[in-house]
């Protein structure tokens, strides 16, 4: 099951994968993990500050043996040459 949602979380998106190609990206996660009405509060008060949309979160994932979701953003963005 471990596997499953580590695969969940982590699975990239083929339209994306040919902007690396044109130009360096980074990429960061933002994983929250707490109990779903934590979570979704948290989500909301991101939502709230424009950190990043609702929907732009993974599906909540259950956390195995726990009474807990996680829940991951990826956030790309290009990277300055001088960085690079």
């Amino acid at each position: 099951m471990a596997k499953d949602l580590l695969t969940t979380l982590t699975h990239s998106d083929p339209a994306s994968e040919g902007l690396s190609q044109r130009r360096p990206q980074a990429k960061v996660r933002v994983i929250l993990m707490g109990t779903p009405e934590d979570v979704s509060s948290v989500i909301y008060d991101l939502y709230q500050r424009d950190f990043a949309d609702v929907n732009d979160w993974s599906p909540p994932q259950p956390i195995p043996n726990s009474d807990e979701i996680i829940r991951v953003q990826i956030r790309r963005f290009g990277r300055s040459s001088q960085l690079g």
